[in-house]
């Protein structure tokens, strides 16, 4: 389907997830391997969506390109649930860890204020969510929307990242995402 192009979805998903990691690895992150499956999940809802409704799906890639909105924008135009709500409950039925599933419902929210998610746990989601912006300004993957958003500064200073953080992180993606496609290639062969 050329509206939403799997590959492409599942390397933005890798590129999100490895650029989490290498944040979370920056500011010694306990646990920087849960901000890379967190990362690689986080977009869950949109599969699910692609699978459950493809014409939705579609109608919502088309209007995200065509008014120049967010997928999530799109998908509240369009009376759509969201994929964050749609990938939290495919993860709860799964059975993932809750943070895997905070990640997931919250990763286009500011949870900095939020009471309802757990303070240990907003690190691992704010890199997490920090990952999928570097991942969408870089274009490492498609993931349904063409926005480019800025990162969140209060992101930035609540995991303690600086610029020069960012650029590290910005300047190895390449270099990473090369290497996984290098992996992923080897794997089919």
């Amino acid at each position: 389907m050329p509206y939403f192009n799997v590959k492409e979805f599942w390397k933005h998903s890798l590129a999100t997830a490895l650029a989490a990691e290498k944040l979370a690895r920056l500011v010694k992150h306990p646990r920087a391997e849960d901000c890379f499956t967190c990362g690689l999940l986080h977009d869950l809802g949109k599969i699910a969506l692609f699978k459950v409704s493809p014409d939705d799906l579609k109608k919502v890639v088309e209007l995200a390109e065509q008014e120049n909105i967010s997928f999530l924008e799109a998908e509240s135009k369009l009376g759509l649930p969201g994929h964050p709500v749609l990938g939290e409950l495919l993860a709860e039925r799964w059975g993932l860890p809750v943070v895997i599933r905070k990640t997931i419902r919250f990763h286009h929210r500011d949870i900095e204020p939020l009471e309802s998610v757990y303070a240990n746990m907003k690190p691992t989601i704010m890199l997490a969510s920090l990952g999928n912006t570097l991942s969408k300004r870089h274009s490492l993957g498609q993931s349904g929307d063409h926005l480019k958003p800025a990162y969140p500064e209060n992101y930035l200073k609540a995991v303690g990242i600086s610029a020069a953080m960012i650029e590290e992180a910005e300047l190895s993606m390449t270099q990473e995402m090369d290497r996984a496609e290098a992996f992923l290639s080897a794997a089919r062969s």
